[in-house]
C-alpha cells in the first residue's frame, strides 16, 4: 500500500474511520489507478479511477468510475481537484474510454467540467432493523444478491453492470463498519440494503415493493 496516499486520503476524508480508510486504499488503490498532483514529493490532490461498466438501453459500455476526489486541506482553493479531473479525463480519452461516471457530493462543481446528471436516486432509511424478515448477509450471498439486482435493474434504461465478484467486494466494504441486510424467502433474496448509516442507505434492490416493507425500509426523499 502507498502510505502517502493513505495519509492524504485520511486528511481529505477525516469522517471515515481509520479501519475503513485503510481498507478502502488497500483494496481499491494501486499504482495504475491513482491519479495525483504532488509537491515536494508529497501527494496533495488525488482521485481514483475504478473499473466500471454501464448497461445503457440493453448495451454494455465501459465507463470508469471516478472516486475519492480530494485535496489536502492546506492546498484547497487553488483549483487542483478541477485540474486533476480534467487531466485524468484527457488521459482516459486518449486510451479509448468514451465516458466516465461518478457520484458527486456537489453536482454543480462537476458541470463545468463536462459532467451531466444521468440519474437521480431515492433516499431510504431502515425503519426497524429488528424485523423478523431481516437477516444479515455476507460475501457468500453475492450470487443471490446479483440475481436480485439484475431483476431490479431491468426497469432502468441505465444501470451499473455488476458481477458476483463485484457484490462480494461491495459487501466486504460495507461490513467494515456498516451492514448488509436482506429479506429471504427460501434461498432467494427478495430484497437487500447496504448501508453505513441506517438513516441513509447506500443501495437498495428488490424484486417486489412488498419486500421493501418486510425489510423495514422506508423512502424518505427523492
Amino acid at each position: 500500500m502507498n502510505a502517502k496516499i493513505l495519509k492524504l486520503y485520511r486528511e481529505c476524508f477525516p469522517e471515515d474511520s481509520a479501519e475503513y480508510s485503510f481498507f478502502y486504499i488497500a483494496k481499491k488503490a494501486n499504482e495504475k489507478n491513482v491519479y495525483c498532483f504532488t509537491e515536494g514529493g508529497e501527494p496533495v490532490s488525488m482521485l481514483l479511477v475504478l473499473d466500471n461498466a454501464l448497461t445503457v438501453g440493453g448495451k454494455t459500455i465501459n465507463c470508469p468510475f471516478i472516486a475519492a476526489v480530494g485535496t489536502k486541506p492546506t492546498h484547497r482553493k487553488r483549483g487542483l481537484a478541477r485540474k486533476l479531473i480534467l487531466k485524468t479525463m484527457r488521459e482516459l480519452k486518449a486510451r479509448g474510454e468514451i465516458a466516465v461516471s461518478l457520484y458527486p457530493e456537489n453536482a454543480k462543481f462537476y458541470e463545468p467540467l463536462g459532467f451531466v446528471t444521468y440519474a437521480y436516486s431515492n433516499g431510504f432509511s431502515i425503519k426497524d432493523s429488528t424485523f423478523d424478515a431481516t437477516v444479515d448477509l455476507s460475501m457468500k450471498d453475492a450470487e443471490k444478491m446479483l440475481e436480485t439486482y439484475e431483476k431490479y435493474a431491468e426497469k432502468f434504461y441505465v444501470s451499473e453492470k455488476r458481477t458476483a465478484e463485484d457484490f462480494r467486494n461491495r459487501v466486504e466494504e460495507f461490513l467494515v463498519e456498516g451492514r448488509a441486510v436482506g429479506c429471504k424467502k427460501g434461498d432467494e433474496i427478495k430484497a437487500y440494503a447496504l448501508y453505513f448509516d441506517p438513516n441513509d442507505i447506500e443501495e437498495v434492490a428488490y424484486v417486489d415493493p412488498f419486500y421493501i416493507d418486510k425489510l423495514g425500509v422506508s423512502n424518505y426523499r427523492k
